[in-house]
C-alpha cells in the first residue's frame, strides 16, 4: 500500500494557510492538538483535523488565481490545458488547432482512430490528453487552502512591537484576494495582541477597517499571546463552517461545469458528417490519430506516411463512438473530483455516490469498444480504476462495512482481469493484479477492529485470502518478464550497463505531483536510459524491441524478493489458523527460494512441510516436495540427505513413474562405483552413507525368526532371516551382517550369488548354532552393504526396536517373527517327589519328606530351597533336629545316575490358610553344567476340630447367646460338641474347660473338667455338658475357653508329641435380675410315693421386698402345703423357703403344679415361675433305679 501516494493513502484534511507572524505558527498548530472534539469528528484528543501551510507574508503566498477561461494559474507554464477547458464539447464548426508531436506523444489516449475534438464558445479545440490530472489531487491536498488566516500584530504594551497601519492591512488582504481570485477560499483576520479584553464588534478601530475589507464579524478573531490555546478554541469554532463552505462550493462549481459541457445528445455534425474523400487531417472538423504506432502511447502524426482515408460510414460510426467516449471520460473526471472534495468535508453520501459513478463510467469506456485494449493505454485505464477502487474500498472499510468492500473488490477484479494489453508488456498486467490483491489485503489487515480467531480456506474476510493470490500473480509476472527480458539482456548495449546504471532507471510507485495524467507513461526512465546509452542507440533499440524502456526497467526488478514478501504475509496469517493453507504457502516459499538459488533455506522449508505431508499421507504433494529436496541436497553436496530423499522417492506409495524411479536408483548405484563422480566428487564421499531402515519398509523388508522361544544349553538352535528387495533394478549387495546381543553368535554373508536380488524378490537366510551358556539372546542389528569402502551405502535395521513376537500369515504359511529367544541352563533330568499326608493342622509340626531321583548325569553338588508363594514373615519350615530353628537350604551331596536323595523337615503354621510351597533344586553335574528344577504344591492348613457351643436353661430349653435367657445366679447348661476336619483318625487325649472368674461350675469343686482319651474318625462327634452358674452379668460376657489335646493316631513322623488346641467359648448376654427363684425337685419320682418340692426365693436388692404366692391345682399330684400366701416379706440379700409334699397319681412325664410368685413392689410376676416344669414318675422303685 506504500506504493500509493500520500494523497490517496491518508484521508484528506482541509488545508489551512497561516500567513504572517511566523513565530506563532508552530504554537497555533500545536494548539489544535489540545482540543477535544466529538467522536464522530476525531477519534481522540491529539489528532488535528486540518493540515497547514505557512508563509511569512502575503507576498510569499503562491498565485492561485483561476482565470476567466477556467485555467488554473497555479499550474506550471509547461502543463497542458486544464480539464475544465479541454473537455468542453460544442457543436461549433471552428476548426481545431493541431497539437505538437510532444503533446500527442505524452497521451496514450491519443493512440486512437477516434476523432476527438471539442469547442468552447468558438475557442480553439484541444484533443483529450488524459483522464485524471495527477497534479489536481496534489494541489487540493497540499497547495490550495480552504481558509487563509492572516495574522496581524494588532496592539501590544511593548512599544517596540509596532502594529501595521490600516493601509498595510488592506493591502495585504487585497494581495491575497488577487492571488485567490476565482476561488471560494475564506480569509480570516487574526488580530494578535497580548490580552483580549473585548469583542471584535466593539473595537472602534476595527469596525471601520472591517467594513472597508468587507469581512464578516466571525471572519475577525482576536488571538491572545498569553493564552494561545483558548484563542485556538475560538478559531476552531468557525473553521468547520468555512472549510465545508469552500469544498462545497468547489463541488458545485464542478457540477455546473460538467452540466454545461456535457450535452445529452451528440452534435448534428457527428450524426451527419460531410462526405469527403480526403484525409481527416485536411478536414476542418477532425483530428485523426492512428493506432498503428509501433510504440505505446505515441502518435502517428510524426510519421511521414499519411494515415488511411476512412469512408463516410466509418467516419459517422467513429465520430459517434468518439462523442460517447468523451462523455464518459468527462463523467469520470468530474465525478472523481466531486467525490474527492466530499472527503474533505466528510460527506459520506456524496463520497460513495460519485466514486461509484466515476468507477462505472470508467468501466463504460471499456464497454464502448471490445478492442479498447488495443486502442487505448490499458495501463492508464487500469491505474485510474485502481485508484478509484482503492478509495471506494478504503471508504467501506472505514465504516466497518467489509462485505461491501469485498463485493467492490471482486467486481473490480472481474472487470479488469481480462485487460492484459500487449503481449510484450504482459508482465505489467500481472504486476497490476498482484498489487490489487496485496493492497486490499493490507486494507483489511489495517482496519481498527481486525481480530480473527479462526479462518477457513474460503474466508474472504481474512487478509491471507488476498496475500496468496497477490503472490500467485507476482509469480506469473516473473515468468512473463523472464520471457521478454531475454530480448534486451542479450544485447551489447544492455551488457555494458553496470548495476548502478540499471538501478538509476528504476521508478518507485505512483507520484501524483510528477504525473501530468494518472497512469500515463513517464519520460523520466527513457531520459535516464538515453543519457546512459545515447539517444541514437536508444531509438535504434526501440525500433527493434518495442517497449524497450519498460522491459529494461522490468529487468532490474527484484521479483523474488516481492514474491517471498507476499508469501510470508500469507504464511504468517495461515500458520496458526489453517494448517493446510500454511503448508501450501510454505511450499511456494520453498520453491521460490529454490529458484533464487538459496538451496539451504529452501531445504529447511521443504523438510518442514514434508513431515506434515507424510503424516497426512498426501503422497502426491510429498513426492513433489521430495523432488525439490533431492535437488537441494545435490546442490549443497549433502550425500546423506541425497540418499535419504532418493530412498523416500523410491517407496511404493510414491506416485512417481517407473522410469523416474529407475533413474533415481541408477544415480544411487553410481554413488557406489569407484570411477563415477557425476553427482558427488571423491572428496565429498569420505565415508559410507548409513541409512537407518524402519521396521516396515517398502524397499527393503527384513523379518527375523528364532525357530523356538527357548533352547537348552548344548542343543542345536536355528535362526532365519527373510529379506525382501523391491528396488526397480537388479541390485548386487556386497555384504550382509547379522548381530546378536552375544557377539559370539554374530554372522556374516559375502557370497555374491546369495546377495544378488532381482526386482521384487525375496530370499531366506538360515543360520544354525550350537547353544552355549544360559542367556537371553536377542538379534540386535541387521546390516546390508551396497558398494564397498567409502563409496558404499549401508542399510541398517535396529532390531531391538521391533515387536518381539508377531505372526504373519502369508499364503497360508505362517512366519513367526521372533527377535528374542532364551538359552536355558542344561536340561534338568531330576524327579522331585514330596511325601506327606495332608492337610496340615494349626500348631502342628507337620512332617514332610522330599525325594529326588537323578535321571541324568551324576550330580556333584546342589541345594534344595523351600519358599512360600507369596512370601510371608512366618517361619514355616523347621529343622528335624530342633523344631524351634528355621530350616535353611538343604545341601545335596553327590548323587549318581539312578540314585535318590531324601530329606525330611517340619512345616508349622499358626493360622488356617492355604500355602503354596515352591521347591527349587539347583545342582551342578560332574561335567560342570548347571541346571535347575522346580516343583510347586498346594498345602492346606486347617484347624483340627470344629467346636460348636450351645446354651440351655436349667430345664433344657435352648438359649440364644444374644438373648437375655441367662440371668445372674440362675444356673444354665453349656453343651460342647467337637467334630474333626481330618480325613484320618485323630486321638483326642482330653479336654479341659477353663472358666473365667465371672462364672462358676456346678459340677465338682474346680473350674476345670477333664475327660478320658478317645479316637475320633471323620464322621464321629464328641459332646460334653457343663452346668454353670453366672455370678455377674453384662451385654457380652466372656465365659472362658476349652482346651483340646490331640495327636494323629497313625503318625509316621519322628515327632509323636500331642498338640494343644484352644477354642474360645462365644460371648453371651447375662442379665442381672433383682430376684431369683430356685426349684428343688428330684430327678425321678415313684408312683404313689410322696416327695418334697422346695421353692427358694432370693432377694438380691438392698430393700425389703413383699411377695405373694399362689399354687394352681394339678390332677397329676396331690400336695400338702400353703396353696396361697397373700403376702410374705424377704429382707435385703436374704431368701425365703417354701416346702410342699407331692404325691404322684400318674406315671410318666408329668407337669409339676404351677407356682406363681408376684413382687408387690414391682406388681409383676417373676419370670422364673412362668416357665413350666416337669418331672418323670416311675411306676415302681426298681425301675426308678435304672432311670
Amino acid at each position: 500500500m506504500n506504493e500509493y501516494p500520500e494523497e490517496l493513502r491518508e484521508n484528506p484534511r482541509p488545508l489551512l494557510s497561516l500567513i504572517g507572524m511566523n513565530q506563532l505558527h508552530q504554537t497555533i498548530t500545536k494548539g489544535f492538538q489540545y482540543i477535544i472534539r466529538p467522536s464522530n469528528e476525531v477519534e481522540s484528543k491529539g489528532i488535528v483535523p486540518y493540515s497547514f501551510t505557512t508563509f511569512d507574508s502575503p507576498q510569499d503566498f503562491p498565485n492561485l488565481n483561476r482565470n476567466k477561461e477556467g485555467r488554473d494559474q497555479s499550474s506550471s507554464s509547461s502543463s497542458h490545458l486544464s480539464s475544465s477547458h479541454s473537455l468542453n464539447l460544442s457543436t461549433s464548426s471552428s476548426p481545431p488547432s493541431l497539437l505538437s508531436n510532444s503533446q500527442l506523444n505524452s497521451s496514450p489516449l491519443s493512440n486512437s482512430n477516434l476523432q476527438l475534438y471539442s469547442n468552447n464558445n468558438g475557442n480553439n479545440e484541444q484533443p483529450c490528453l488524459g483522464i485524471i490530472k495527477g497534479k489536481w489531487i496534489h494541489k487540493q491536498k497540499n497547495v490550495i487552502p480552504s481558509v487563509v488566516i492572516l495574522l496581524i500584530q494588532w496592539s501590544d504594551e511593548d512599544p517596540s512591537n509596532k502594529s501595521p497601519s490600516d493601509i498595510d492591512i488592506i493591502n495585504s488582504v487585497e494581495i491575497l484576494r488577487k492571488k485567490l481570485k476565482g476561488r471560494n477560499t475564506k480569509i480570516i483576520l487574526g488580530l494578535v495582541q497580548k490580552q483580549t479584553t473585548m469583542d471584535p464588534s466593539y473595537d472602534e478601530r476595527l469596525n471601520p477597517l472591517r467594513k472597508r475589507l468587507e469581512l464578516e464579524n466571525k471572519s475577525v478573531v482576536y488571538i491572545d499571546k498569553s493564552s494561545i490555546t483558548e484563542s485556538v478554541k475560538r478559531l476552531d469554532k468557525i473553521l468547520p463552517e468555512f472549510t465545508r463552505y469552500y469544498y462545497h462550493e468547489e463541488a458545485r462549481r464542478l457540477k455546473k461545469e460538467f452540466q454545461r459541457g456535457n450535452s445529452p445528445y451528440p452534435p448534428q455534425n457527428l450524426l451527419n458528417p460531410p462526405a469527403s474523400s480526403s484525409s481527416p487531417l485536411h478536414s476542418p472538423h477532425f483530428t485523426t490519430i492512428n493506432s498503428s504506432s509501433p510504440s505505446l502511447g505515441q502518435s502517428s502524426l510524426g510519421s511521414n506516411n499519411p494515415p488511411p482515408i476512412p469512408s463516410r460510414e466509418n467516419n459517422s460510426n467513429s465520430s459517434s463512438l468518439q462523442w460517447k467516449l468523451k462523455q464518459e471520460i468527462q463523467k469520470v473526471k468530474y465525478h472523481f473530483k466531486i467525490a474527492y472534495l466530499a472527503e474533505f468535508r466528510k460527506d459520506n453520501r456524496s463520497i460513495l455516490k460519485y466514486y461509484n459513478s466515476a468507477y462505472s463510467s470508467l468501466k463504460e469506456i471499456t464497454n464502448l469498444d471490445p478492442k479498447i485494449a488495443e486502442k487505448f493505454s490499458v495501463l492508464e485505464i487500469k491505474t485510474v480504476a485502481d485508484i478509484i477502487n482503492f478509495l471506494i474500498c478504503k471508504f467501506y472499510i472505514s465504516i466497518n462495512n467489509n462485505q461491501e468492500a469485498i463485493n467492490q473488490f471482486t467486481r473490480h477484479i472481474r472487470s479488469y482481469k481480462s485487460m492484459v494489453g500487449p503481449s510484450s508488456l504482459e508482465f505489467l498486467h500481472w504486476g497490476w493484479l498482484s498489487r490489487q490483491y496485496l493492497v486490499f489485503g493490507e486494507q483489511l489487515e489495517g482496519q481498527s477492529n481486525y481480530a480473527f480467531t479462526s479462518i477457513s480456506t474460503y474466508n474472504q474476510m481474512h487478509p491471507a485470502f488476498y496475500y496468496q493470490p497477490a503472490a500467485k500473480y507476482a509469480i506469473q509476472r516473473k515468468s512473463s518478464a523472464q520471457k521478454v527480458v531475454k530480448q534486451i539482456t542479450s544485447s551489447d548495449y544492455y551488457a555494458s550497463l553496470d548495476d548502478v546504471s540499471l538501478k538509476a532507471i528504476s521508478t518507485n510507485g505512483l507520484s501524483l505531483d510528477k504525473q501530468e495524467y494518472v497512469g500515463q507513461n513517464s519520460e523520466e526512465a527513457r531520459d535516464r536510459i538515453s543519457q546512459l546509452i545515447g539517444e541514437e542507440t536508444l531509438s535504434l533499440q526501440e525500433s527493434i524491441i518495442p517497449h524497450f524502456t519498460k522491459i529494461a526497467q522490468e529487468s532490474i526488478y527484484n521479483h523474488s524478493s516481492e514474491i517471498i514478501t507476499l508469501l510470508y504475509k500469507a504464511y504468517e496469517h495461515y500458520k496458526s489458523k489453517s494448517n493446510r493453507m500454511s503448508l501450501y504457502t510454505a511450499a511456494l516459499i520453498g520453491q521460490e527460494r529454490f529458484a533464487m538459488g538459496k538451496y539451504d533455506v529452501a531445504k529447511k522449508w521443504f523438510d518442514r512441510i514434508a513431515a506434515n505431508y507424510r503424516e497426512e499421507q498426501w503422497w502426491s504433494l510429498l513426492a513433489s516436495t521430495l523432488s525439490y529436496s533431492l535437488q537441494c541436497a545435490k546442490e549443497l553436496h549433502l550425500v546423506d540427505d541425497y540418499v535419504n530423499y532418493s530412498m523416500q522417492l523410491l517407496a511404493a506409495n510414491m506416485p512417481t513413474s517407473q522410469q523416474q524411479k529407475q533413474e533415481i536408483f541408477s544415480n544411487l548405484l553410481n554413488l557406489t562405483k569407484e570411477d563415477s563422480y557425476e553427482i558427488f566428487s571423491e572428496s565429498q564421499m569420505d565415508a559410507p552413507v548409513i541409512v537407518p531402515m524402519e521396521y516396515k519398509s517398502s524397499l527393503l523388508s527384513a523379518k527375523v525368526q528364532f525357530t523356538e522361544g527357548t533352547f537348552y544349553a548344548k542343543s542345536q538352535m536355528a535362526f532365519i532371516l527373510r529379506l525382501g528387495v523391491h528396488f526397480p533394478l537388479l541390485v548386487q549387495f556386497s555384504e550382509l551382517k547379522i548381530e546378536f546381543s552375544d557377539s559370539s553368535y554374530n554372522s556374516q554373508i559375502t557370497n555374491e550369488s546369495e546377495l544378488s536380488f532381482q526386482p521384487n524378490s525375496t530370499k531366506l537366510f538360515k543360520l544354525n548354532f550350537t547353544s552355549k551358556e544360559r542367556v537371553e539372546l536377542k538379534c540386535t542389528r541387521l546390516k546390508i552393504r551396497l558398494g564397498s569402502g567409502k563409496r558404499s551405502i549401508l542399510f541398517q535395521w535396529n532390531v531391538e526396536e521391533w515387536p518381539s513376537f508377531k505372526i504373519e500369515e502369508e499364503r497360508n504359511n505362517p512366519f513367526v517373527e521372533r527377535t528374542t529367544t532364551r538359552v536355558l541352563a542344561y536340561e534338568a533330568k531330576l524327579d522331585i517327589a514330596v511325601i506327606h499326608t495332608p492337610p496340615a493342622f494349626i500348631n502342628e509340626y507337620y512332617y514332610m519328606e522330599i525325594r529326588t531321583k537323578n535321571q541324568g548325569e551324576s550330580i556333584a553338588k546342589g541345594t534344595i530351597t523351600l519358599e512360600l508363594v507369596p512370601p510371608t514373615d512366618e517361619v514355616c519350615f523347621r529343622s528335624l533336629e530342633d523344631k524351634s530353628k528355621p530350616l535353611g537350604d538343604i545341601v545335596i551331596e553327590s548323587v549318581s545316575d539312578g540314585e535318590e536323595f531324601t530329606r525330611g523337615f517340619f512345616f508349622h503354621s499358626s493360622i488356617p490358610v492355604h500355602r503354596k510351597v515352591l521347591i527349587k533344586v539347583n545342582y551342578e553335574t560332574t561335567t560342570n553344567f548347571t541346571s535347575q528344577s522346580e516343583k510347586t504344591l498346594e498345602l492346606p492348613v486347617l484347624s483340627a476340630f470344629n467346636p460348636s457351643f450351645n446354651f440351655f436353661t436349667s430345664n433344657f430349653t435352648p438359649i440364644q447367646s444374644s438373648s437375655s435367657g441367662i440371668t445372674v445366679n440362675q444356673p444354665f447348661f453349656l453343651s460342647v460338641e467337637l467334630q474333626t476336619n481330618s480325613p484320618s483318625p485323630l486321638s483326642l487325649e482330653g479336654t479341659k474347660l477353663l472358666l473365667n472368674d465371672n462364672i462358676a461350675s456346678l459340677v465338682g469343686e474346680s473350674k476345670a473338667s477333664e475327660i478320658a482319651p478317645s479316637v475320633l474318625h471323620t464322621d464321629n462327634r464328641y459332646s460334653a455338658w457343663y452346668k454353670l452358674l453366672p455370678v455377674s452379668g453384662g451385654e457380652s460376657v466372656s465365659l472362658g475357653s476349652i482346651e483340646m489335646r490331640w495327636k494323629r493316631s497313625n503318625a509316621n513322623g519322628p515327632d509323636s508329641s500331642s498338640i494343644l488346641a484352644v477354642a474360645n467359648i462365644p460371648e453371651i448376654k447375662i442379665s442381672s435380675a433383682p430376684f431369683s427363684v430356685k426349684f428343688d425337685v428330684p430327678a425321678v419320682g415313684v408312683l404313689g410315693s410322696p416327695f418334697r418340692y422346695g421353692i427358694d426365693v432370693y432377694n438380691h436388692t438392698n430393700l425389703l421386698q413383699d411377695f405373694s404366692l399362689s399354687v394352681s391345682e394339678n390332677g397329676s399330684f396331690l400336695y400338702s402345703g400353703n396353696r396361697q400366701l397373700s403376702s410374705f416379706s424377704i429382707h435385703p440379700n436374704s431368701s425365703f423357703s417354701i416346702q410342699y409334699n407331692l404325691l404322684p397319681l400318674n406315671a410318666g412325664r408329668q407337669a409339676l403344679p404351677a407356682v406363681r410368685l408376684t413382687s408387690k413392689r414391682l406388681n409383676k410376676e417373676l419370670p422364673q415361675t412362668k416357665q413350666p416344669r416337669n418331672v418323670f414318675i416311675s411306676p415302681s422303685k426298681d425301675l426308678a433305679r435304672h432311670v
